[in-house]
């Protein structure tokens, strides 16, 4: 299971302001008892997010490898090489950050991550140590089971280790707050994520799938579609 009953339940207020997105909390508020005498400042974190990556390792061909800068001049983009590089300098501009991902980090790949079903992808982002990624639906395109392995490891059931051996998972979070099983209703994912930064719990957050409750059945498995998240049976 992707969930892990261990984790503790959010207070409601919490919960509620999470629904919003993102919380911060400073030293004091996140302090012991009172008399600990901390320090009130807040803690500055740069929040870097990734999203649609789509296993695209490879910089991609013709026009879409290039991006224009305000100033005319023309750049080549695109690919883990130059996506590492661009991480390294934003966080070299900030004392502390976290890299996160907003979703289809994987599925919908070109042959290069497809063909090991995006466990180069997976290694990247473990690379780059990303904390934390929602699901998009292109992260259920081969099913909870194969998202299930993607997440905790372990050889695919089609063709065994081809990249990786073995293959040891995403040490990142997969998260989505409404993604729950259809027979118990209850949480298919972890609904949420809290990170400590120099000791503190600063930031935590959920991570919805779209609008509507994609609901997984353990047999047939029953997830989001792309289109409009109405239930698809794999």
């Amino acid at each position: 299971m992707l969930f892990d009953a261990r984790w503790p339940r959010l207070a409601p207020a919490l919960a509620a302001a999470l629904t919003l997105g993102v919380v911060t909390v400073s030293p004091a508020a996140a302090a012991a008892p009172s008399g600990g005498g901390q320090d009130n400042k807040p803690l500055s974190l740069r929040l870097i997010g990734i999203n649609d990556f789509h296993g695209n390792l490879q910089p991609p061909q013709g026009s879409d490898g290039v991006v224009f800068l305000r100033d005319g001049t023309k750049v080549t983009a695109g690919g883990g090489a130059y996506m590492a590089t661009h991480i390294k300098q934003l966080r070299r501009q900030a004392h502390d950050s976290l890299l996160v991902g907003v979703g289809d980090l994987i599925g919908a790949s070109p042959l290069e991550s497809a063909l090991f079903h995006d466990e180069p992808t997976v290694d990247l982002m473990n690379q780059l140590d990303m904390k934390a990624s929602s699901v998009g639906n292109h992260e259920f395109d081969k099913g909870y089971k194969e998202l299930e392995r993607i997440q905790n490891g372990g050889c695919s059931p089609v063709d065994g280790c081809r990249f990786d051996h073995p293959y040891r998972g995403a040490r990142f979070r997969y998260l989505g707050a409404n993604v729950t099983f259809k027979d118990s209703g209850k949480n298919a994912l972890p609904p949420y994520w809290i990170q400590r930064v120099n000791g503190i719990p600063d930031f935590a957050a959920v991570h919805p799938l779209k609008r509507k409750r994609p609901r997984i059945a353990p047999g047939p498995l029953t997830c989001a579609h792309s289109a409009g998240f109405e239930p698809a049976t794999f």
